[in-house]
């Protein structure tokens, strides 16, 4: 799967739209070095 395939430019996704969009289920998601959104 090619992430950029699934996200729009310049749209913001939080934390929890990431998890679920991919699937996400490793705690590294949630590190202090990402933002509560990411602005992709």
């Amino acid at each position: 799967m090619r992430t950029s395939d699934h996200l729009i430019p310049g749209q913001t996704y939080s934390r929890e739209q990431l998890r679920e969009r991919f699937q996400i289920a490793d705690a590294t998601i949630n590190t202090d070095h990402l933002s509560k959104s990411c602005v992709m």
